[in-house]
Parts: C-alpha cells; sequence; structure tokens
C-alpha cells in the first residue's frame, strides 16, 4: 500500500535501506511503480509518502531513529524523488530519499 501526496498508487516497495549524512538519519526506498503512474513520480520533486511493505529481508538500521519504522515494514513522511528509470515494459523503478521527520504507519494492516 502506498499513498503519493493523497492518491493510492499500485507501486510496491522493493527495498529500503537508512543512512546517516552529516548526523542526519535518511531513509530510502526502492519501488516499482506502473508507467502509467510516472505523472505521480516526477525527479526532484518531494512527494508526501504513506507506504507499508512486506520485507524480503530485516535490514539493520544505522541509527536508532529507524528501528521503529523498519521494525513496522511502514513509513509516512516527506521524500525526494532522486531517479526514475524504465525497468521493464509497462514498469518504472522510483528511488525516494526522506527529507523530514519520518514516522511509522501506527495502524495495523
Amino acid at each position: 500500500m502506498i499513498r503519493v501526496n493523497d492518491q493510492e498508487s499500485a507501486a510496491v516497495v522493493r527495498h529500503q535501506w537508512g543512512d546517516v549524512q552529516n548526523n542526519r538519519v535518511e531513509l530510502n526506498l526502492q519501488l516499482e511503480a506502473p508507467i502509467t503512474e510516472a505523472h505521480l513520480w516526477i525527479p526532484g520533486e518531494c512527494v508526501r509518502i504513506v507506504a507499508r511493505w512486506d520485507p524480503d529481508r530485516i535490514t539493520f538500521p544505522p541509527h536508532e531513529g529507524l528501528t521503529k519504522i523498519l521494525m513496522s515494514n511502514s513509513v509516512q513522511g516527506s521524500f525526494h524523488i532522486e531517479e526514475l528509470t524504465a525497468v521493464e515494459e509497462g514498469w518504472l523503478a522510483v528511488r525516494l530519499r526522506s527529507t523530514g521527520r519520518l514516522q511509522p504507519l501506527n495502524t495495523p494492516r
């Protein structure tokens, strides 16, 4: 489940990882989205994301600020669209980097 600026998306989180840059915690998300949603994923723009994912593995957080998010497999917050790439016919790879305060979702699946 992903919402982009309050719009439902058929995108799926494929990978998530944390990073610490200049004492700032960042969460990166790699998504796959249908090409029909390209208008939602403009590189360089900031978007409000609400997302849940089914992890293929648990990533050890590089900072305690990401522990609740990675353990809940969910996030809400602002993200910068870093990159958009066509990966196969009809699908896009979207790379996002967090830009502000993040929170896990507090509602059950």
